[in-house]
């Protein structure tokens, strides 16, 4: 098949490099993928962006700006009139696909509405943005789930908000769990050697986010405190971002590492190897595609119960899910309980594992978008057929094979 997607293919940092890997997986997969980048921020936006922060102290996004998202359709619509046989134009930015003008099936692909993110997601109060942000960002969603042929989400947490905030035929939005975002994914027989050796030394607590206070840093050092105070030897380990100090002597910081640069992926590799638990306590978290990432390598999670999380973890055989006011000591109980049992932690690993290789990949993500190509494509062709043919059609698909 052959898939145009909207979007910068040079910015890897834009949803979490979601839309990196999903390119890559489509040509992994034998597909073509051609990606079509939006246009710079036009100046006056850029000004006016820098005008509402400084004299409104609001802010104003110019991502979601209705003259931007025409202009940038404009673009794209015609890129797309000069790439022939598209099969489908996958728009990982919701609003890219309002005003969008091609023959080919848009397909809308994403984590969560506009409406899910505003006063849930730090910065996004909307106490904070501009009121014309605010609504743009309403009319925008709702024009793109609406004009789209697809919808395609990471969790049923997002497809409700479709449903039910913007009046969406149910039909139309489909879920799919996004994948692990690795380069290099271990083996089982990785693990199983890992597994050998994670009952030894102190207990390994892994915490990967680049936003310390909506990724619940501060709630993985209190976690941490009370397993130390325990009287449990206990790490944590602390990728992407910078703690506010003072810090208990159990954190060890490593900074950002970028998966792009060999020598960090190389660490983070091994903190990954090394951990026993991996801890994301979100106060805000559309998915977690880190947790996804914990799954390939068999570690057991402790995570909040909040937003797309629960899409993740599914029947939560592998990790804990806890409300994000919970105790310290309730997410320290479960820990203790996990250590303390070598059979019970060696079923959490593999059903861990287990999941990723189901669940929690882009090749499977990739396999329901073609899914979704192939029913649009069953649609249309019955769309074009005499009312007489499509009557023998359904008679023949609903007909076992000789």
């Amino acid at each position: 098949m052959r898939f145009v997607v909207l979007m910068d293919p040079d910015d890897e940092a834009r949803w979490s490099g979601a839309p990196a890997s999903l390119v890559q997986a489509l040509r992994d997969a034998g597909h073509e993928v051609a990606t079509i980048p939006p246009p710079g921020e036009p100046l006056w936006h850029r000004f006016k962006r820098r005008f509402y922060r400084q004299y409104l102290g609001r802010t104003y996004i110019v991502d979601r700006a209705p003259p931007v998202l025409r202009a940038r359709a404009r673009t794209a619509s015609r890129a797309l009139a000069a790439l022939p046989d598209v099969d489908a134009v996958l728009a990982v930015h919701p609003p890219d696909a309002a005003y969008l003008d091609c023959r080919a099936p848009v397909i809308v692909v994403h984590d969560a509405t506009w409406y899910q993110l505003l006063d849930y997601y730090p910065g996004l109060e909307r106490s904070r943005l501009a009121r014309e942000t605010v609504k743009a960002g309403i009319r925008l969603d709702r024009r793109a789930l609406q004009t789209c042929d697809r919808v395609l989400y990471s969790s049923h947490w997002a497809r409700d908000s479709a449903v039910r905030d913007y009046g969406i035929e149910p039909t139309k939005v489909w879920v799919a769990p996004l994948g692990a975002g690795l380069t290099t994914v271990p083996s089982r027989a990785d693990i199983a050697r890992w597994l050998a050796r994670r009952s030894q030394g102190p207990c390994r607590l892994l915490f990967v986010g680049t936003e310390w206070h909506r990724k619940g840093g501060d709630i993985a050092i209190s976690v941490a405190r009370r397993l130390q105070d325990g009287g449990m030897p206990v790490e944590l380990h602390v990728v992407g971002c910078v703690p506010p100090a003072p810090l208990p002597s159990c954190v060890r910081l490593h900074g950002y590492l970028s998966k792009r640069d060999t020598t960090q992926a190389a660490r983070l590799h091994r903190l990954f190897e090394d951990a026993t638990f991996f801890i994301l306590p979100s106060r805000a978290e559309c998915f977690g595609m880190v947790i996804c990432e914990a799954a390939a390598y068999g570690l057991p999670v402790i995570a909040s119960d909040t937003g797309g999380i629960p899409e993740v973890l599914g029947g939560g055989e592998w990790g804990i899910m806890l409300a994000p006011t919970s105790p310290p000591e309730s997410f320290a109980r479960w820990i203790r309980a996990g250590r303390a049992d070598a059979e019970a932690y060696a079923r959490m690993a593999w059903a861990a594992r287990r999941d990723f290789e189901e669940r929690l990949n882009w090749g499977v993500f990739c396999r329901r978008l073609v899914e979704i190509v192939h029913s649009l494509e069953r649609e249309r062709w019955h769309a074009s057929k005499p009312l007489a043919d499509q009557g023998i059609a359904r008679e023949l698909e609903a007909s076992p094979p000789p």
